[in-house]
C-alpha cells in the first residue's frame, strides 16, 4: 500500500510495545533497572514517618519491609491488571511523599502510628469509591494541560536527584566534591552509553551506571554494606502490627486532603505513561489506575504500610531506555516484594551511594520534564493565551521548590495541598486554559472551537459516543506526519476522540461496537473549506436574492447541502458566509463547522504538491483542517484526535482494477462514503444517513426547487 505496510497481520496480530514479553532475562534485568531508580524513594517515607513515631531498630526495618511488599504488590496490580483494577501499562506505585508530613503531625500528635493508618484506610477507602467519576476529569486535560503537568513533574523531580548528587540531604559531606564528582561521572558514562552503545547495553545504560558507580564508590568508602547483616533473613508483613487502628477525625479529614492530591498526581502520572508508550489514556484506563492505586493504598494501611502513588522517576526511565513493555515493569514489582520478604536483599540495595542515584536520578527526571516539552510542542502553541496558561501554571507549581516555606503561615491542610507543587499547576493550568480556551478539552487559546455535531433524536440509530467502537480489517491510511498506512489494521474509538490506530485486527472488548471493515479503507473525514455555499445551494443567486427566498426553501436547501456534504465523506465545514441556516442545519444533520475570520485562511495556501492520490487525499484532510487552524484536532487518523472518520468501500467491480485503496478512492470515488463518523458518532452506516430521514430532506429540497424555478427563473438548482 506504499508506506509501512504490513504483512500476515491477518494470521498474527502485532503486539502493541507495552504488551511485549520480553526473554526471561532480558525481563528481569531491565525490571531491576527499575527498581535500583526507585528504591530509595520507597524506604524514605517509612524511614521518616517511623523515626517520627518513635520506632527503633526492628520496629522500623518492619516498616521499611512492609513498604517495599506493598509497593510491589500495587505495582504488579497496576502492571497486570486485576478484573477493573490496574492501568496496564508500566506505571510504577509506591508510598507517595505527599502524605509524609500530614502523618509525621498525626504520629507526633499522640495518635501514634494506629491514628496514622486509620486515617489513611478510612481516605483510601473514600477515594476507591469515587474513582470512576474522579477519572472523567480526563477530558480537562487537553494537550496544553497535560504538557504543563508532565513537564512540571519532571521539574518537581529533579530536585530529588540533585539533593541524592550532592550526598543526600542531611549528610555531613553534603556537597563535598567527591560526591559531586561520582554523580556527574555516573551521569556522564549514562550519557555516553545511550549515546554509542548499541543493543541491549544501551536499553540498561542507567542499570550499568549505578553498577559502576558503587564499583567506584566502594573503595572511597562510600558504600556500606554493614547494615546486611544486621537485618532478618525473612520479613513476614502481618495486619495491624502496630495495633488496632485509631480513627480520629481530624487526621482523617488531613488524609482526605492528602487523598485528593494523590488523585491528582495519580492522573497526571497516568497521562504521562500514556504519552510516553503512545497509548492514550481515557476515562477507562485512568479509572482502572485510581482504583488500583486506591485499593492498595487501603490494603497498605492494613499491611502497616503507607498510601501509594505513581513514582514519576519510572516514567523516565520508560522514556530514557525505550522499553514499554509492562512485563518489565511487573518483573521489577515482583523483585519488589521478594526485597520486602527477603530484607538482608533489600539492605544490599539499599548500599547503592546517594551520588550514585543522584547521577542516574538527574538523566531520569529530566527526561520526564523533556517529554513534556515535547508534548507541549505537539499542542501548537497558536496564540500568546497558550503561554500565559503554561508560564503561570509552571511559576505556581514551582513555588515550593524555589522556596519551601512559601506557605508555612497557612493552615496545615492548606499547606497539605500548596506544598504539592504538581497538584497547584495541575489546578492552575485546567483553570487557566478553561478560562483562556472557554471549554474542557481546547488546547489552544487562537483554535477555532470544535462543536460536537447534536446527537439525533430518540430513536435514531446513529451511534452513541460513550461506546468503545472497533474498526477493524480494513485499509488505513493515517495521514499522520509520517503517511503511515496499513493494508489490513484497525482505529479504536472511544469518548469521541481516536485511542488507538495500527496495523492488523484486534479483539474487541465485551460491550465494544465492533465494525468488520474488510474491503474497505479508513481515511480521516474530509474538510470542506468553502465558506461560500452558494454553489452548493443555488448556483447563479446572489446573496441578496438568496436572502428575499422564504425559510421554507434555505432551510430545505441547507439541509440538502449538509447530506450531500455528509454523504460524501466530509465530516467538517467551514462556517459559511450566510444568515445562519446552515450554520443550524449542519449539526442536525451531522457534520462539524469550524470558525474562520477571513475568506483566505479557508483556501490552500500553496497548490497541491504533485497531482498524485495521496497529495489529493492529504489536500483533503490534513492540509485542509491545518487551513480552519485545527490540524492539532482533525485531519489524521492518530491517538488523541477527534474521531471524524470515513470508511469507503472499496471491493466493488468499479474498483478492481485497482491494487492501491488510495488511488483507487481518488480515481474512482463511490458515490457514497460507506460509513461516517463524526465526534465517534455514527451519521452515516452502509451509505445512509442514519441522522435525518434522507427521502424527506430530498423530497423537501425538491419542491423548494420546483418553487426556485417557477419564480425566479432559475433553471438549474440543487434537488
Amino acid at each position: 500500500m506504499g508506506r509501512a505496510t504490513t504483512t500476515g497481520a491477518a494470521q498474527r496480530p502485532p503486539v502493541h510495545p507495552v504488551d511485549e514479553v520480553l526473554p526471561l532475562g532480558r525481563t528481569l534485568t531491565l525490571g531491576l533497572q527499575h527498581i535500583l531508580s526507585m528504591y530509595a524513594g520507597v524506604v524514605a517515607p517509612p524511614l521518616i514517618v517511623g523515626a517520627a513515631a518513635g520506632l527503633r531498630g526492628p520496629d522500623l526495618a518492619y516498616l521499611v519491609s512492609a513498604a517495599l511488599v506493598m509497593a510491589g504488590v500495587a505495582t504488579l496490580v497496576q502492571t497486570l491488571g486485576v478484573w477493573r483494577f490496574g492501568i496496564r501499562m508500566p506505571f510504577v506505585n509506591g508510598p507517595t511523599f505527599a502524605a509524609v508530613t500530614p502523618m509525621v503531625l498525626i504520629a507526633h500528635g499522640g495518635g501514634g502510628l494506629p491514628a496514622v493508618f486509620g486515617a489513611a484506610l478510612v481516605s483510601s477507602l473514600l477515594g476507591l469509591a469515587v474513582a470512576g467519576r474522579f477519572s472523567r476529569l480526563v477530558r480537562f486535560f487537553p494537550p496544553l494541560v497535560t504538557g504543563t503537568v508532565i513537564t512540571l513533574i519532571g521539574l518537581s523531580i529533579l530536585k530529588v536527584g540533585v539533593q541524592w548528587s550532592a550526598g543526600g540531604v542531611g549528610a555531613p559531606d553534603f556537597g563535598s566534591p567527591r560526591n559531586l564528582a561520582v554523580a556527574l561521572g555516573v551521569l556522564a558514562f549514562i550519557v555516553l552509553l545511550q549515546r554509542f552503545a548499541r543493543g541491549f547495553a544501551g536499553r540498561v545504560a542507567v542499570l550499568l551506571g549505578l553498577l559502576l558507580g558503587t564499583a567506584v564508590a566502594a573503595p572511597l568508602g562510600m558504600t556500606d554494606l554493614s547494615g546486611v547483616a544486621r537485618v532478618d533473613l525473612v520479613g513476614i508483613t502481618t495486619p495491624f502490627h502496630f495495633g488496632v487502628p485509631r480513627f480520629e477525625l481530624a487526621a482523617i479529614v488531613s488524609m482526605l486532603v492528602v487523598q485528593l492530591v494523590i488523585l491528582a498526581e495519580c492522573t497526571a502520572d497516568a497521562l504521562a505513561v500514556g504519552e510516553v508508550v503512545g497509548r492514550p489514556v481515557g476515562p477507562a484506563e485512568l479509572a482502572m489506575a485510581l482504583r488500583a492505586d486506591t485499593a492498595a493504598s487501603a490494603l497498605s494501611s492494613v499491611l502497616n504500610a503507607f498510601p501509594c502513588s505513581a513514582f514519576a522517576q519510572n516514567i523516565g526511565l520508560v522514556q530514557l531506555t525505550g522499553v514499554r513493555s509492562r512485563f518489565v515493569v511487573a518483573a521489577g514489582g515482583g523483585v519488589l516484594v521478594l526485597l520486602g520478604l527477603l530484607p538482608p536483599l533489600g539492605a544490599l540495595v539499599a548500599a547503592v551511594p546517594a551520588p550514585v542515584l543522584g547521577g542516574a536520578g538527574i538523566a531520569l527526571f529530566g527526561t520526564v520534564a523533556a517529554s513534556g516539552v515535547r508534548t507541549l510542542g505537539r499542542s501548537g502553541f497558536r496564540g500568546p493565551h497558550d503561554l500565559v496558561v503554561v508560564g503561570v501554571s509552571l511559576g505556581l507549581g514551582m513555588i515550593p521548590l524555589a522556596v519551601p516555606t512559601f506557605w508555612e503561615h497557612l493552615p496545615a491542610a492548606a499547606r497539605t495541598v500548596l506544598d504539592s507543587g504538581i497538584s497547584v499547576g495541575t489546578v492552575a493550568a485546567i483553570a487557566l486554559n478553561l478560562l483562556f480556551n472557554g471549554r474542557p478539552g481546547a488546547g489552544s487559546a487562537s483554535a477555532p472551537p470544535l462543536p460536537v455535531p447534536r446527537p439525533p433524536s430518540e430513536g435514531s440509530a446513529a451511534g452513541a459516543v460513550d461506546r468503545r467502537t472497533v474498526l477493524t480489517g480494513c485499509a488505513v491510511a493515517t495521514l499522520d506526519d509520517a503517511d503511515a498506512e496499513y493494508e489490513r489494521g484497525h482505529v479504536v474509538v472511544e469518548g469521541g476522540r481516536i485511542v488507538a490506530v495500527g496495523p492488523g485486527e484486534i479483539e474487541p472488548r465485551p460491550g465494544d461496537h465492533r465494525v468488520d471493515a474488510r474491503g474497505c479503507l479508513a481515511t480521516p473525514g474530509f474538510v470542506h473549506l468553502s465558506r461560500d455555499l452558494r454553489t452548493s445551494v443555488a448556483p447563479g443567486l446572489s446573496p441578496d436574492r438568496l436572502a428575499t427566498l422564504d425559510d421554507e426553501f434555505r432551510i430545505a436547501v441547507a439541509r440538502a447541502t449538509a447530506a450531500r456534504l455528509t454523504l460524501t465523506g466530509h465530516t467538517c465545514c467551514s462556517r459559511p458566509d450566510d444568515d445562519g441556516v446552515f450554520a443550524a442545519a449542519a449539526p442536525e444533520i451531522g457534520i462539524r463547522l469550524c470558525e474562520t475570520h477571513s475568506a483566505i485562511e479557508a483556501r490552500p495556501t500553496s497548490p497541491v504538491t504533485g497531482d498524485t492520490a495521496r497529495a489529493r487525499l492529504r489536500a483533503a484532510t490534513r492540509d485542509a483542517a491545518r487551513q480552519i487552524r485545527n490540524g492539532d484536532q482533525l485531519g489524521s487518523l492518530e491517538p488523541g484526535k477527534l474521531a471524524d472518520i470515513a470508511v469507503w468501500r472499496l471491493d466493488d467491480l468499479a474498483h478492481v482494477e485497482f491494487d492501491d485503496p488510495v488511488t483507487a478512492l481518488v480515481a474512482a470515488p463511490p458515490a457514497r462514503v460507506w460509513l461516517s463518523l463524526v465526534g465517534g458518532r455514527v451519521v452515516v452506516r452502509d451509505g445512509r444517513l442514519v441522522t435525518a430521514d434522507e427521502q424527506e430532506v430530498a423530497d423537501a429540497a425538491a419542491r423548494a426547487a420546483r418553487a426556485l424555478r417557477q419564480h425566479t427563473g432559475i433553471s438549474d438548482s440543487v434537488t
